[in-house]
């Protein structure tokens, strides 16, 4: 099946759809004809203004506000959206935690990130893949982003790659029981690209950094694929290739120029604020 055609007229969960690169995914999904599109999120109104220009586009789009880390939320939000019928999902939600002025990242923001990163999307994988079996056998397919921080722990983001290297490694874990329910996994392992979340990065440089919408497109190619890891740009994707591979002594001034801080979020920032006042 073409690329631009494997999406037409399916009916698609976005978990994430208020954040930057789910809003792109959302609105090229419709450009490329989805029937419906689910779209979940914590931004109530951001999901609503997406849903209003995914209608505009000639897609149907319910909205299903859902904050990931409450399990029971999650649940329901997966029940609806099984209810109506689902050909595939995109797992999309993540945060990266800020550091306190220490350079250290607080267990509190340790916790946030695993929740989000991890625990989320690994259950709203199971849910779905019950909810599949029920359904019966069918072509649909999974997609949960992760990042290629999960290829190489950073000192300059533990937190972040060590969650994201858990997602990597349960998502291969669950591949063959999703592949029996009759949906294939891609695992999509972006490098930098804008977002807020993106922009919260400071360093020296983003290495090959690329746009919101260069990400979404080609994270709906490789799904559209049926790539198992869907991992982009390939400039940065062989940098860490060799990193795993060179002696340490040699890895560490290079990743000097890759090294970024991470500033708090609005969450991040209000809990320090809290803190401060103790």
């Amino acid at each position: 099946m073409n690329q631009k055609n494997f999406y037409r007229g399916k009916h698609i969960l976005l978990v994430g759809a208020s954040g930057g690169l789910g809003q792109e995914l959302a609105r090229q999904l419709a450009a490329r004809g989805a029937g419906r599109l689910v779209l979940s999120g914590r931004n109530e109104a951001a999901l609503a203004a997406l849903a209003d220009e995914v209608r505009a586009a000639g897609t149907a789009a319910d909205v299903l506000p859902c904050d990931v880390r409450d399990r029971d939320a999650l649940a329901r939000c997966l029940e609806r959206a099984l209810e109506g019928g689902l050909d595939g999902a995109f797992l999309a939600c993540g945060v990266a935690p800020g550091k306190s002025a220490d350079g250290l990242e607080e267990p509190e923001e340790m916790t946030r990130c695993f929740a989000v990163n991890v625990l989320a999307p690994a259950s709203a994988l199971v849910l779905l893949c019950r909810g599949w079996e029920r359904a019966g056998r069918g072509r649909r397919f999974a997609v949960v982003v992760t990042s290629q921080a999960g290829l190489l722990p950073l000192p300059f983001a533990p937190t972040y790659a060590a969650s994201k290297a858990a997602m990597n490694a349960l998502g291969e874990g669950l591949r063959d029981r999703l592949a029996a329910a009759g949906a294939a996994l891609t695992l999509v392992m972006p490098g930098f690209f804008d977002s807020p979340m993106g922009r919260r990065f400071r360093g020296k440089r983003k290495w090959f950094s690329l746009s919101a919408e260069e990400a979404a497109r080609r994270t709906l190619d490789g799904t559209a694929r049926g790539e198992a890891r869907c991992i982009f740009p390939w400039e940065l994707a062989c940098g860490i290739w060799l990193a795993n591979h060179l002696p340490a002594r040699i890895v560490k001034p290079v990743m000097q120029a890759f090294a970024f801080d991470t500033a708090p979020d609005e969450e991040s920032a209000a809990r320090g604020r809290e803190d401060g006042r103790r």
